[in-house]
């Protein structure tokens, strides 16, 4: 590899992704903003679409094109470059996103998305994760023509994460005896909001266990896609919120500083989530001491287990996302999370003293796995190999 040179890289979002793996992660790079007119367009014409026709839609528009000549390098997340331009691209679930691989519904434009991650200035495909690197290696198998190419350009870099304590003993904790358990999901529903109200409320009337429950999220915007949630279940959620309000504070939203406060004030950290592609807060949790209780889907046994927490196990299918199809597979999601949930809490309790074990593997785990120094490191040989 040739000397380290002064690079310039551009970034197609500021979305959160894009804060959380790409923007500023190498300290001696200059990260700029990119943008196409073209992208602009497709996008104000996509978020117009019935939902029926955005599948379709994400086929032929999704695939960014970019004519900046003032970087050397662009590093997208979940973006495929049309241009002449050299990238690297990092992915979440799979590439090209959303589309059906397994049809040939889309078939010409997997094509084309395929040929040009075959391409010379595909540098480096990164994946988020190992489960999305397995899910991409078993669609690429349809693609023998693409497949050994693009295989040999894949690497896994799991995301960074400092640590928001030195130590336990600089955790915030309340001295009245309670365990403070805290939910972070802005999708509520799909995040698993309903089945721990409604474990926690089981629980409490039950044992009358002293504890405080702290929830983050949209309580008001229903899942369509996971749960089938209606508002007989939003009303349920409230009934429980309002009438325990002596035990459960809730909030709509919080930035982003109050809430890695809050995490530090908090005990065990709750993520029994449905679908999630990742499952950032499980890092921030971890980073402040909070071994949490997350399901086992997608990436999640990655960063999450039973040694530095509790993972509640489903049944899942071919991409590792809980099997949720029917309403009797929904109901059994639903059973599985809320009943597991109970028995884990009813455990905590019987053994306190688990918490600061697992939480001291949780805080060791973020510091070996997850330091921002190492993924710079990682990062920027990305960057020099991909244009030596």
């Amino acid at each position: 590899m040739k000397a380290d040179k002064k690079l310039s890289i551009g970034y197609e979002s500021a979305g959160y992704p894009s804060r959380r793996n790409i923007i500023g992660k190498v300290p001696s790079v200059s990260y700029r903003r990119v943008s196409d007119w073209r992208n602009a367009v497709s996008r104000a014409l996509y978020f117009r679409l019935p939902f029926a026709k955005k599948q379709l839609f994400r086929a032929n528009f999704r695939f960014h094109l970019n004519r900046q000549k003032n970087v050397n390098l662009l590093h997208f997340f979940n973006t495929i470059n049309f241009d002449k331009k050299a990238f690297v691209t990092t992915f979440e679930s799979t590439l090209p996103i959303y589309l059906d691989m397994y049809s040939n519904q889309h078939e010409a434009d997997v094509e084309k998305a395929l040929k040009v991650l075959a391409s010379t200035r595909c540098k480096k495909i990164i994946a988020l994760s190992a489960c999305a690197k397995n899910i991409e290696l078993a669609r690429l198998a349809l693609y023998p023509d693409y497949e050994k190419t693009i295989r040999a350009k894949m690497t896994t870099l799991l995301p960074p994460q400092a640590a928001l304590i030195d130590s336990l003993a600089d955790k915030k904790l309340s001295d009245d005896g309670s365990i403070r358990f805290l939910f972070v999901g802005q999708s509520f529903y799909r995040k698993g909001g309903l089945e721990i109200l409604r474990a926690f409320d089981r629980v409490k009337k039950e044992y009358d266990f002293s504890l405080q429950l702290t929830l983050v999220g949209n309580i008001e915007k229903l899942d369509k896609t996971f749960t089938h949630y209606t508002e007989a279940e939003r009303d349920k959620a409230k009934v429980i919120i309002t009438e325990n309000s002596d035990w459960i504070t809730h909030f709509s939203y919080m930035e982003n500083a109050e809430l890695l406060e809050e995490m530090t004030r908090s005990q065990v950290g709750l993520l029994p989530t449905w679908s999630d592609t990742f499952g950032y807060s499980v890092l921030e949790f971890q980073a402040a001491g909070c071994p949490v209780i997350s399901t086992d889907v997608r990436a999640l046994p990655e960063i999450n287990d039973n040694d530095r927490g509790w993972l509640i196990k489903l049944s899942k299918d071919t991409v590792f996302e809980a099997i949720c199809a029917t309403p009797a597979d929904r109901k059994i999601v639903s059973q599985t999370i809320t009943n597991k949930l109970e028995e884990i809490i009813v455990s905590i309790f019987a053994h306190p003293e688990i918490i600061a074990e697992k939480a001291e593997k949780s805080l060791s785990a973020i510091k070996q796995h997850h330091s921002p120094e190492n993924f710079a490191e990682k990062l920027n040989e990305i960057y020099q190999e991909a244009l030596d």
